[in-house]
C-alpha cells in the first residue's frame, strides 16, 4: 500500500491505447480496460471479478464499517431567525445516552448562537411518537420501536451505532452505551459540519452560516469506529476534547493505585513482599524497591519455578503469588467505578531488566529465547484463577488480563510457516481466550511506517502476536520524549500505521504523544487531531485533514503556518539524509546540537511566526476570543525555535542583552501556556531558568 504503487496503477489505467504484435507480425491498436474501481488507499483494482491485465494487482485493504447515506430534506432544525421546534430526548436509564444528548443540544445551540434546542429525559406520557414529531432521540428504545425501527443485522458490538431519520425525527441507537458518544459526533458532522480541531476543544461548524436555515437531513448511518478503544495521545488532550474528538472516555484497563501500566510492583510491592517471598522478584530486586520503582527491576513471572496441584491449579510459592495478585485485582474489580470494565492489566516495570533465574531461562530457551513466554504462561494461569475465583464468589464477570510486549519482551514466541503464515512455537504457549497483549514497539523507527523495511522486525512481531493472541492492543509512539521542543516528524505515518494495526486485528490504538505537559509543542497538536481521525476511520484522507487543521487552527495565518510546518518537515528530511547515523528517525536520536539548528534558520522561522501574528491581528477588535485562540496556538509553535536559540546558543552569539530578553520572554510564555518541561519524566524548565539566571 505504498503511494508509488498507487501512482503507477493510476497511470496504467489512464493509458487508452497500446500496440501489440500479432502472430503474422502485423501491429494493431487495442483499446485497454479503464478501471473504474481504483482503491483510494492503495491504488489497486477493487473489482475482484476483473481479469484485465490493467487490474492484475488487486486491492487487499481492509475497510471498516462506515456506511453513511445522507440526502437533503425539508426538515428545518433551526430556522434563520434562530428558532427551533426540536427537542433532544434521551434514555432515562443510560447516563451515556444522556451525556450524548446534552452534547448534541449544546453543539447545535453553540453553532446557531442561542439556546433554541431543548433537551429532555424520556417521559412515556409526554413523548409520544408520530411522523410529525420533531425529536432527536438518543437511546430511547420505546420511541425507536414505535417508529418501526429495528437494529441492523450487522456487528455493532463495541462502539457501533445506528442513526436513522423517520418522518421529521432522527433516532440514534447503539448496542452498547459507549456507542452514543461517537453516534452524537457522527450526527453533528452531517448536520452542522461539526469538527473538534484542537486539544483544547476548539470546535467548528462549517455547514452553518449566519441568517440561514439549518436543515436536518435524511440520514441512515450504520457505523462503528475501526478501533473499539481509541486512546487520547497524551495529557495535552482535555476531557472535553477527549469526548468531542471521539477518543474513548472511560477507563480501558482497571487501574491499581491509579496506574494502569507499569504496575506489576503496585500489585506486588517488593518492600511489602520481598522478605517473605524473594522468589517473586527478579535477581537484583530487594526490599528497598517500592511500587514507585518504575525504572528498574521486574517480577519473576515463574516465582523461580511454576508448580501445580493435581487439578492443574498453581500451588506452592507460584500459587501464592498468583493468589495474592488475584486478591488485589478483585478488590479493584469490585469498585463501583469499575463495574462495567472487564479489562485489567498487569504490566512490567519500565525497564529492560528481566529475570534470569534458572526456571525463567529454561522457559525462554524452550520458546525461542523469548522472555515474553514467561509473561504468557503467568497471565494464562492468572486469568484462569481470577475468573474461577470470581465465579466462586458469585461475581458474574469474565475478565481479560493484558500484559506488555515491550522492551525485553518485544519478541513473540511464534514461528513462520512454509506458506508465510505464523503459528505458536508450540500450542502450550498460545494466550488463552481471556488473555490479551499490549504490543509496544518503542524501539521501532516511527519516522517510517511499521511495515517499512527498516521496521521489518517489528512488523513481523505484530504478525506473530496475532498468531498467539486473539486480543491485541497496539501502543505506538510519536513524541521525542527526551526533547519535546525538537520536532519529531512522524506526521506522515499516522494514517498508514493505523491501517496496519487495524488490518492486523488490533482493537486498541494508542499513538502516544507528549505526556506530562499541558499544551502540545512542535506541531504535536496536529498529531492529536490526525490520531483522532485515524482511530475512528484509518482510511481517512490525511492530507485533506492536515490542511483542515491548519485552516481552522490558525485562521488567516493558516498559509504561513502550513508553510512553516512543511519547511520543518523538509529540513528534518535533509538532516536525516546528511547525518543518517545520528539523525536516524528514532525516538532516541541525539538532535539537540546547534550543528543541526543554525541560528539563522531558527530566526528565519521566528520571522515567519511574526508574519503569522500579523495575519490574525485584525481579530483583536473584531473577535477577541478567536484572536486569543489563534494567538495561543501560534505561540505554542514558536516555543520550539525559541527554546533552541535559548539553550543552544550563548550571549556572545547575540547583541548585548538580546539573549537574556529572549529567555525571559520564553519563560513568560511557557508560564502563561502552563508548560513546565521539555521532557516526559520531570518538570525541568525551572532548571534551565536557573542556569540562564532568570529564575
Amino acid at each position: 500500500m505504498k503511494i508509488f504503487n498507487k501512482i503507477i496503477t493510476i497511470l496504467m489505467c489512464l493509458i487508452l491505447v497500446f500496440s501489440v504484435t500479432a502472430c503474422n507480425g502485423e501491429t494493431s491498436e487495442v483499446t485497454t480496460h479503464i478501471c473504474n474501481h481504483i482503491c483510494d488507499i492503495c491504488g489497486n483494482c477493487q473489482d475482484g471479478s476483473s481479469n484485465d491485465s490493467a487490474c492484475k494487482d488487486k486491492c487487499t485493504c481492509v475497510r471498516g464499517l462506515h456506511d453513511r447515506k445522507i440526502s437533503q430534506s425539508s426538515n428545518i432544525l433551526v430556522n434563520r431567525n434562530g428558532v427551533s421546534e426540536y427537542t433532544v430526548i434521551s434514555s432515562k436509564t443510560s447516563a451515556s445516552a444522556q451525556t450524548a444528548a446534552g452534547f448534541i443540544a449544546n453543539n447545535i445551540n453553540s453553532a446557531v448562537g442561542n439556546d433554541s434546542v431543548k433537551s429532555a429525559i424520556y417521559n412515556e406520557q409526554e413523548h409520544i411518537w408520530s411522523a410529525d414529531k420533531k425529536y432527536i432521540c438518543v437511546g430511547v428504545t420505546d420511541l425507536f420501536q414505535d417508529a418501526g425501527l429495528v437494529m441492523p443485522d450487522v456487528d455493532l458490538s463495541g462502539d457501533g451505532y445506528y442513526i436513522k431519520t423517520v418522518g421529521k425525527s432522527v433516532f440514534l441507537e447503539a448496542r452498547e452505551d459507549s456507542g452514543f458518544q461517537v453516534a452524537a459526533i457522527a450526527m453533528l458532522e452531517e448536520v452542522l459540519g461539526y469538527d473538534m480541531i484542537t486539544h483544547n476543544a476548539f470546535t467548528i461548524y462549517d455547514k452553518v452560516s449566519p441568517n440561514t436555515d439549518v436543515y436536518l437531513p435524511n440520514m441512515e448511518i450504520i457505523e462503528k469506529p475501526d478501533f473499539q478503544y481509541r486512546v487520547a495521545p497524551g495529557s495535552v488532550v482535555t476531557d472535553a476534547a477527549k469526548y468531542g474528538m471521539g477518543f474513548t472516555i472511560n477507563r480501558i484497563f482497571i487501574e491499581k493505585d491509579m496506574r494502569p501500566y507499569h504496575n506489576s510492583f503496585n500489585y506486588l510491592p517488593p518492600n511489602e513482599y520481598y522478605n517473605d517471598h524473594p522468589n517473586w522478584f527478579s535477581p537484583g530486586v530487594d526490599a528497598s524497591y517500592t511500587k514507585d520503582s518504575l525504572w528498574q527491576g521486574q517480577l519473576c513471572y515463574s516465582a523461580h519455578g511454576r508448580t501445580y496441584d493435581e487439578n492443574g491449579r498453581p500451588n506452592g510459592e507460584y500459587g501464592e503469588m498468583i493468589d495474592t495478585v488475584v486478591e488485589k485485582m478483585i478488590i479493584e474489580i469490585k469498585k463501583p467505578a469499575n463495574a462495567n470494565n472487564n479489562n485489567i492489566a498487569i504490566t512490567e516495570q519500565d525497564s529492560y531488566d528481566w529475570c534470569n533465574c534458572t526456571a525463567c531461562k529454561a522457559e525462554q530457551e524452550k520458546y525461542g529465547d523469548c522472555t515474553s513466554a514467561n509473561c504468557i504462561l503467568f497471565c494464562n494461569d492468572l486469568a484462569d484463577v481470577l475468573n474461577a475465583t470470581l465465579q466462586e464468589q458469585g461475581i458474574d464477570r469474565v475478565m481479560t488480563v493484558y500484559f506488555f510486549s515491550y522492551l525485553s519482551t518485544i519478541s513473540a514466541p511464534a514461528k513462520q510457516n512454509a506458506d508465510g503464515t505464523y503459528s505458536p512455537i508450540d500450542e502450550t504457549i498460545k494466550c488463552n481466550e481471556n488473555v490479551g497483549v499490549i504490543y509496544c514497539p518503542i524501539q521501532a523507527n516511527f519516522y517510517y511506517e511499521i511495515d517499512a523495511d527498516i521496521n521489518s522486525f517489528y512488523e513481523e512481531q505484530m504478525y506473530k502476536w496475532n498468531a498467539l493472541c486473539d486480543k491485541v492492543a497496539v501502543w505506538l509512539y510519536q513524541a521525542r520524549f527526551r526533547n519535546y521542543f525538537y520536532p519529531y516528524c512522524s506526521w506522515p505515518t499516522i494514517a498508514s500505521n493505523a491501517r496496519f494495526c487495524y488490518e492486523n486485528g488490533a482493537n486498541y490504538f494508542f499513538n502516544q504523544d507528549q505526556a506530562g505537559i499541558t499544551n502540545p509543542v512542535s506541531f504535536s497538536g496536529l498529531k492529536v487531531y490526525l490520531t483522532a481521525k485515524a482511530a475512528f476511520n484509518c482510511n481517512f484522507n490525511q492530507l485533506e485533514y492536515t490542511k483542515k487543521y491548519f485552516q481552522y487552527t490558525y485562521g488567516d495565518a493558516s498559509e504561513e503556518m502550513y508553510q512553516l510546518f512543511r519547511e520543518v518537515q523538509i529540513y528534518y528530511a535533509e538532516l536525516h539524509s546528511k547525518y543518517p547515523s545520528v539523525i536516524d528517525g528514532t525516538l532516541k536520536e541525539t538532535i539537540a546540537n546547534k550543528t543541526y539548528w543554525p541560528k539563522s534558520l531558527l530566526e528565519q522561522w521566528l520571522t515567519q511566526i511574526e508574519s503569522a501574528y500579523e495575519k490574525i491581528a485584525h481579530y483583536q477588535t473584531s473577535n477577541p476570543a478567536l484572536y486569543q485562540q489563534y494567538h495561543d496556538m501560534i505561540n505554542l509553535e514558536s516555543l520550539s525555535f525559541r527554546f533552541m536559540l535559548c539553550s543552544l546558543y550563548r550571549e556572545t552569539d547575540f547583541e548585548e542583552g538580546e539573549l537574556t530578553a529572549l529567555r525571559k520572554a520564553f519563560k513568560a510564555d511557557c508560564e502563561y501556556l502552563k508548560i513546565d518541561r521539555s521532557l516526559e519524566t520531570e518538570a525541568d524548565l525551572e532548571s534551565y531558568y536557573r542556569k540562564w539566571g532568570i529564575a
